[in-house]
């Protein structure tokens, strides 16, 4: 049993913003967004007979195109009440049509596909996605705020799953997002210190899942009732010497459905489980030290690591389909001129960690 897809994409965006000079206390800035796509796919089943199904092999291709347009107007500005306080608040408001053109070809005995004749479907989201934040800045090295913004994906379709009963549709995802944080600036500006936590509430949460559709396995965007991701971050970089750049971070994520109940076929609650690729901690470090070497030149090493905590790759948290805590190293080698021209030596993932991008 193979199956093969190919895809055709082409993008065009573009963006007019208008940013005001600041005067009088109140700044602002608005613009519009434009983006055009055309996805032109194919996804071809064949079915050798040693499955037993079949006498001889078979073969099945579902056509489908898909032009997506999606324009917004947005406005946002900033008024300082004095010195210390200021108030931030903007408004966005998004549109994303999507038509599908959809057809099959089915295999000869139309048992894993049928032959579906050229059906052709549209739908229309919009969204107005307000922002508001607080702003406190005591002194010229710290910053503190509390802000909320709602947030907006459009729908669609589930292209490879239409049939002429089914639509195979999709809703949109909408979320609200707060956060308390303070950022500061320390040791007379040679180091920075960032803390922020924040909460994110999801309706309608677009997952991935891999289920069959007339026998066939694909994977399929299907709505989640609600979800919630919390946690907290914090950032430190600290200018060491003239030449040494020292950083770290740390994310903590516990992010959970709240309620996803018939999240499946077989009518599976998934209610409390962890969302996919949501690792609850996360560390960065790194190591920079750039020396002039003579004349224009300048030679810089860069070392990091990276370790992510255990994540599962399926909303059913399957035991299967995760990947334990893994810790990668990068590192980096450059010789640059004031020129502009550089040459660098670079190794991703040096201690040769194995670990799965995807498991299902």
């Amino acid at each position: 049993f193979n199956l093969f897809r190919n895809e055709r994409y082409r993008q065009f965006s573009q963006e007019l913003r208008l940013v005001s000079a600041r005067f009088g206390g109140f700044d602002y800035v608005a613009g519009l967004y434009f983006e055009d796509q055309t996805l032109d796919t194919t996804s071809t089943a064949i079915v050798g007979p040693d499955l037993g199904i079949y006498p001889e092999e078979v073969k099945g291709i579902i056509f489908g195109k898909v032009d997506a347009q999606s324009w917004a107007a947005y406005a946002q500005g900033t008024y300082r009440f004095s010195d210390a306080w200021s108030l931030s608040g903007g408004l966005r408001y998004s549109n994303d049509q999507k038509d599908v053109t959809h057809s099959t070809i089915g295999d000869p005995f139309e048992l894993l596909l049928p032959t579906y004749p050229e059906r052709k479907l549209s739908r229309s989201d919009s969204e107005t996605s307000p922002s508001v934040s607080i702003n406190w800045t005591p002194t010229a090295n710290l910053l503190g705020y509390l802000s909320y913004s709602h947030g907006f994906k459009a729908g669609g379709f589930n292209v490879f799953s239409i049939t002429p009963t089914d639509d195979a549709r999709y809703d949109p995802e909408k979320v609200d997002s707060y956060e308390l944080g303070l950022k500061s600036t320390l040791l007379d500006g040679a180091a920075r210190l960032n803390v922020a936590l924040f909460s994110l509430d999801y309706k309608d949460l677009q997952v991935n899942q891999l289920v069959l559709v007339g026998g066939v396995p694909r994977f399929q965007t299907s709505n989640a009732a609600t979800a919630e991701s919390k946690g907290a971050e914090v950032e430190f970089q600290w200018q060491a010497t003239e030449g040494l750049l020292l950083s770290a971070s740390y994310g903590y994520t516990d992010a959970n459905f709240k309620s996803f109940k018939n999240a499946n076929s077989a009518g599976d609650d998934y209610s409390g489980n962890v969302l996919p690729y949501a690792a609850k901690n996360s560390i960065h470090a790194a190591a920079t030290y750039a020396a002039p070497i003579g004349g224009s030149l300048t030679l810089q090493g860069r070392v990091e690591g990276n370790w992510r905590d255990h994540v599962y790759f399926d909303p059913s948290n399957d035991p299967i389909a995760t990947q334990d805590g893994y810790t990668t190293v990068d590192a980096r080698l450059e010789l640059s001129a004031q020129a502009g021209w550089s040459v660098a030596l670079w190794g991703r993932n040096l201690t040769d960690e194995t670990y799965a991008l995807s498991r299902t």
